[in-house]
């Protein structure tokens, strides 16, 4: 049987959970990740097969945390940062809201506060993982930065958007629609050399 759930981040029902989170943002403010880091890692590998495969799932994304906070590439600004190692942070915690070895949904408090700290940093968290595979993808461009990426990004975005209305302007009629400058056009050769 497969459980799975949504929720709404901001639902007044999970306030006990965001306190909770919080708590360790506060906690984890300004202290370094090293130790917490590895543990984060070594627990994720050690959530058990049976836990259900919302949790899992969830909590699968937490190696891609731990490598977006420690990306010296992608500085993240101080309250994003205590956000993320917070969720870390109850994650690692055995006696949080939920005890971890409580039966079979130990884990669903951590995959709570974990999905409530990517919702939280939802756009850095989605920049983060495209500049990842970007890098990942296009290893000649060298190491780019956060701001680098961002502005070779929206370069690229600028050029693709110039060329889409650039080639909207050129787009030629053929039987009632449009086609693609350079395509080849479908008329009778009577209409094409205009004979009719």
């Amino acid at each position: 049987m497969r459980i799975d759930f949504d929720f709404e981040p901001d639902d007044p029902d999970l306030q006990p959970f965001r306190d909770a989170w919080l708590q360790q943002c506060e906690r984890r403010r300004d202290r370094p990740l090293g130790a917490l880091a590895a543990r984060a890692l070594s627990a994720q590998a050690a959530i058990p097969l049976d836990a259900p495969a919302a949790c899992r799932d969830r909590l699968a994304a937490i190696p891609d945390l731990v490598a977006l906070l420690i990306d010296p590439g992608w500085p993240l600004p101080s309250h994003e940062h205590a956000r993320l190692s917070g969720a870390l942070a109850y994650f690692c915690e055995r006696m949080d809201l939920i005890p971890d070895d409580a039966s079979h949904f130990g884990l669903l408090d951590d995959a709570i506060v974990l999905a409530m700290a990517l919702s939280d940093c939802a756009e850095t968290w989605c920049d983060w993982r495209e500049y990842r595979a970007w890098r990942e993808a296009c290893p000649e461009a060298g190491p780019l930065d956060r701001r680098q990426w961002h502005a070779t990004r929206d370069a690229l975005l600028r050029d693709a958007l110039r060329r889409a209305r650039l080639a909207s302007y050129l787009a030629t009629p053929s039987r009632g629609r449009y086609a693609p400058a350079g395509a080849a056009l479908d008329f009778p050769e009577a209409v094409q050399f205009g004979l009719h």
